[in-house]
């Protein structure tokens, strides 16, 4: 069961490679998956991962030498998600991984 979770979550997390692939070449690589049963857990570290999948943030930009400006300069980031769409776009195959663990639990119940 532990092992069909795990393959589960790195179906959904090569997803979220590939969909991040499209616009990153750091997000990809940071992307992990850890834990072990019952609790596994995907999530990217590279500095461009969060402010590109969550909406409306506000990033610091960086303008030439010497500019006068108070601060740094900020802009709000393009939305271009790539963790919570990707279990939606597997497909089957992590449907039926899910299927599989449901199926484990219900013979470790006493089911047949």
């Amino acid at each position: 069961m532990t092992d069909r979770l795990a393959e589960a979550a790195k179906i959904i997390a090569d997803k979220a490679k590939e969909l991040a692939g499209e616009w990153s070449r750091q997000v990809p690589p940071s992307i992990r998956v850890s834990g072990s049963y019952p609790e596994i857990t995907i999530r990217a570290s590279a500095p461009p991962a969060y402010p590109n999948e969550m909406p409306d943030i506000w990033h610091p930009v960086f303008g030439r030498r010497g500019t006068k400006r108070f601060g740094k300069p900020r802009v709000k980031n393009k939305h271009r998600p790539f963790l919570a769409p990707a279990p939606d776009r597997v497909g089957d195959e992590d449907v039926q991984k899910f299927a599989e663990i449901v199926d484990d639990w219900a013979v470790k119940a006493g089911f047949k």
